[in-house]
């Protein structure tokens, strides 16, 4: 028992005295420790941390290197980039546009933009000039310039974005009038009008 009280009146002491060392300076707050060795650990950051625009470029460059290490395979599977880079909500909506879509003629059909990705530019794809812009809520738009490295091909597209599970994620494909065929938008609007009775 005693030996009991002795440990938790040192912890006290420690705790009282701890937040300066013998040289007087200030120690690193312990709760911050913590939570970057959590950040290490689990690799996830806080939602907080990536509403800045730096983060959402560092975002457009992070996407573009998966779409040219995708497109450099043998078999190019662009489920992947929709699986890691789209949000739920886009997934959803075109699950439900392929639904509305079955049974209809070629001329009923919604032609979603089948290249958001590429723009049927030749891979690999620089990304320049790259403009965020955050808005309200957990919602943020870029617009960026994509050049091919080897050629001459080059165009102007932008997202629509929205913070889930803590990382930007593609909610609509825009152009730079904001008229775009990938939009989930454009999408939700072919559903509700092609909802099978």
């Amino acid at each position: 028992m005693k030996k009991t009280m002795l440990i938790v009146a040192a912890g006290v002491l420690l705790t009282a005295c701890g937040s300066k060392t013998q040289g007087g300076q200030a120690q690193t707050d312990s709760t911050a420790v913590v939570a970057e060795v959590a950040e290490e650990q689990t690799g996830e950051k806080k939602a907080v941390d990536q509403w800045t625009e730096e983060a959402v470029v560092a975002r457009v460059n992070e996407i573009y290197n998966k779409v040219n290490e995708v497109f450099s395979q043998q078999e190019v599977d662009l489920r992947i980039l929709d699986s890691l880079y789209c949000t739920k909500d886009y997934k959803d909506m075109y699950q439900q546009v392929k639904q509305a879509e079955e049974g209809k003629s070629f001329e009923e059909l919604c032609f979603i933009e089948y290249q958001p990705w590429d723009q049927g530019l030749q891979t690999p794809i620089q990304v320049v000039n790259i403009r965020p812009k955050l808005l309200t809520g957990d919602m943020a738009e870029v617009f960026f310039d994509l050049k091919e490295s080897k050629g001459s091909g080059e165009c102007t597209i932008g997202w629509s974005l929205y913070l889930e599970d803590g990382a930007w994620k593609v909610h609509s494909f825009l152009s730079h009038d904001r008229d775009h065929t990938g939009s989930w938008e454009f999408m939700r609007q072919y559903v509700e009008h092609n909802q099978k009775k």
